[in-house]
């Protein structure tokens, strides 16, 4: 029987013939509706990411493991990717570099600078100045997306361990998918086009290996590194990249591997359960991402390779619920929205009840929604780009970008100014050295200094992290992973008196006041320093294998170089953070130091070891930007601020090794301040600022002269 069909409208009759030939008209089937392309199983794999990641972030010893979610979403991304630039290269042989970055463009960025913009905003009314420049330099940074490599840097700047999370920190996930996604589309395009004469499956079969190296590489390198420095493996794309690898191997080949309903419906169970494992059992403790994110990875590849599977008892009866998948639908809004919401709800209500965290969560779902209906889908089919070429979206890009990144960048670049300004103003402060300044406050009788108004703080409490030694940008401080001996010296170089100051970023804070003294005293002052890592025989112990090693390397140049001088040092000095460093139990800890020190005595160089200083509490500069640190509102009590120092312990009744203890320009009636004689005398909760350093020099060197007498007589007279 012959059909024809009526093209004069798609609800027209039909025109047939019936079994006698005759024609008739048929009223033909209702049309099927469109098949949707959204894959139920990826909308719940999206739906529990984000949740559990939501969870996680509110109640972090509730789901331990919910970090794994940003996992899961990669492996997703390197699917869908993957199988949309191969279902391009099928159908013509080539891929639109152009019109596949428009399209990513025109889904992700409107909803992710929204959130930015409104970010900054949000960073203007609700943060302590004294945080803006952290803040708006990370909104400038993730409008750019390179935060994971900020924040990577960050992991091995030992003094930025006491940053406060900022309000875009999980934009390093995002940065991560923005670079994937310029990267992978290329990598693809030079295979396809390298086998543009081959057939589709050659041609595929060359991309499945081509993802298979990449995949390899990366999980060998993420393994390695994590294993040697875990903070910056965590961040790194590199670390991350066979993640999504996984999901586009899965792309190119999963079409090719059919199983039984029943097996689908085993394998997508065991991935459920796989995913729900990691979340449960894995913490902050475990190495990752390293092997342990092959669990989550291959959990999301089986769940995602199981599909949809036809059974009364498959999960997707539970996973394709419309509660499900409408989290799954705007999934990536909840991302963007929920983790601004906790840092400004913790700014503002400082500690956060439950109520609070049960209204962030349905804040987070409703903004979410706001912003996938009136931001995230209009900007994507935003027929004003859509039909233009794409240079067009990607000019649209660049000005949306810098309009976010530039003001926020700036913002960040006039507050560092300002803090460099603040800096001078205190260097003069202390070179004026005016009545009861600093520590002169406490070298006079209590009550000594009590009519004596300072007009403003020095350095101002906003200001005061960037007010650091000089040492730490001179060339003369190694960080965490550098394990090379920086050498200087300050002061006279030709002086007879040759003096060291040696250790962690203690020992850093007392470089202003070293200084002061060699160059009053005509010394040669040499300042051998290194994060975390203070003069030890013994073998430090930390969770990242490369600092481990770099600190014994470093150590064991240290010694070498002291020893092997022609003419050994008059004097040195070491400090330590007696709470930070870990060398195995304490009589470990106080035998590495005495046998570092050993050769030195031995050589006739007089040690002098200064007790670590009081520790404050993490808020203590947020409490001084409030109250100005009147009425000693922010003092801690002594009884808390002081902390038991084995080098101290290591030095008593050792001949040749003296302590001194300055701990009394810090605290006065069992109470130690942050704020003495109008200087802000903190950067954190335990690096003491340059400019209080610098106030300390003159009582620190009446000590030296009192502890080390044969030294102190050799100096130059003044």
């Amino acid at each position: 029987m012959t059909e024809v069909i009526s093209p004069s409208s798609p609800r027209a009759h039909a025109l047939t013939k019936d079994e006698n030939g005759l024609p008739v008209f048929v009223k033909p089937e209702k049309p099927a509706r469109a098949a949707s392309t959204l894959r139920p199983e990826i909308q719940a794999l999206r739906a529990v990411a984000v949740l559990v990641v939501v969870v996680y972030h509110l109640w972090p010893k509730t789901l331990t493991g919910g970090f794994v979610g940003v996992d899961v979403f990669f492996v997703i991304s390197g699917f869908l990717i993957t199988a949309h630039l191969m279902r391009e290269a099928d159908r013509t042989g080539r891929i639109s570099l152009p019109k596949f970055w428009a399209k990513r463009i025109r889904r992700l960025l409107p909803a992710s600078l929204t959130v930015l913009a409104a970010s900054a905003i949000g960073v203007y009314l609700l943060v302590p100045q004294m945080y803006w420049m952290q803040f708006f330099k990370e909104i400038a940074a993730s409008a750019l997306y390179v935060q994971n490599w900020a924040l990577a840097s960050s992991s091995i700047d030992y003094l930025a361990a006491e940053n406060v999370a900022s309000p875009v920190q999980h934009f390093w996930s995002l940065s991560v998918e923005e670079q994937f996604y310029l990267a992978w589309p290329i990598l693809i395009g030079l295979v396809v086009l390298f086998a543009q004469r081959m057939s589709v499956r050659a041609r595929r079969s060359l991309v499945f290996v081509a993802l298979a190296v990449v995949a390899a590489a990366s999980l060998y390198f993420s393994v390695t590194y994590t294993a040697t420095n875990p903070g910056e493996a965590y961040f790194a794309t590199t670390t991350r990249a066979w993640e999504f690898a996984a999901g586009g191997l899965l792309a190119v080949v999963g079409t090719a591997i059919t199983a039984s309903h029943g097996v689908r419906t085993l394998v997508a169970y065991a991935g459920w359960a796989g995913i729900a494992y990691a979340v449960i059992t894995y913490s902050g403790q475990t190495a990752f991402p390293g092997s342990a994110a092959l669990l989550p990875v291959l959990a999301t590849v089986a769940v995602i390779w199981a599909g949809d599977p036809d059974s009364a008892v498959s999960p997707n009866k539970l996973m394709g619920t419309r509660p499900v998948q409408f989290i799954g639908g705007i999934s990536y809004s909840v991302y963007l929205w929920h983790w601004p919401l906790i840092v400004f709800a913790t700014i503002v209500f400082t500690d956060v009840q439950i109520a609070t965290k049960i209204a962030i969560i349905l804040a987070s779902i409703g903004l979410a929604w706001l912003t996938t209906v009136l931001i995230e889908n209009p900007a994507r089919d935003w027929k004003g780009l859509v039909r233009r070429r794409p240079r067009w979206t990607l000019l649209a890009m660049v000005v949306a970008v810098l309009l976010v990144a530039v003001p926020t960048g700036a913002a960040s670049w006039a507050m560092s100014q300002q803090a460099t300004a603040d800096t001078a103003r205190a260097a003069t402060a202390v070179a004026s050295a005016e009545e009861c300044f600093g520590a002169s406050e406490f070298a006079v009788p209590e009550g000594a200094c009590d009519a004596v108004e300072h007009e403003t703080l020095t350095p101002q409490p906003s200001f005061a992290l960037e007010d650091e030694a000089e040492v730490y940008d001179n060339g003369c401080y190694a960080d965490l992973v550098t394990p090379d001996l920086n050498t200087c010296v300050v002061g006279d170089a030709a002086s007879e008196v040759n003096v060291a100051l040696i250790g962690d970023s203690h020992a850093a804070s007392w470089y202003p006041a070293m200084k002061a003294i060699a160059e009053d005293n005509d010394w040669a002052l040499s300042p051998y320093m290194k994060s975390s890592c203070p003069m030890s025989a013994a073998t430090k112990q930390d969770d990242e294998a490369d600092i481990e090693r770099s600190c014994a390397a470093w150590n064991d140049t240290l010694a070498e170089t002291l020893t092997s001088q022609q003419q050994p040092l008059d004097l040195v000095v070491l400090a330590h953070s007696a709470a930070g460093d870990k060398y195995g139990s304490d009589s470990e800890t106080v035998e590495g130091f005495r046998a570092a020190w050993a050769p030195l005595v031995e050589q006739g160089t007089q040690v002098v070891v200064i007790r670590d200083i009081p520790q404050m509490t993490a808020g203590t500069n947020l409490c001084i930007a409030e109250t100005s640190g009147e009425d000693r509102a922010c003092d801690r009590p002594e009884n808390e601020a002081l902390v038991d120092d084995l080098m101290v312990e290591a030095a008593t009744d050792q001949p040749g090794v003296t302590v001194i203890d300055m701990n009394d320009f810090f605290c006065r009636d069992g109470s130690c301040s942050p704020v003495i004689g109008g200087v802000v005398g903190y950067r954190d909760s335990h690096h003491i600022t340059a400019t209080y350093s610098a106030t300390l020099a003159p009582y620190l060197n009446e000590r030296i002269e009192a502890a080390v007498p044969a030294v102190a007589g050799t100096a130059a007279p003044k």
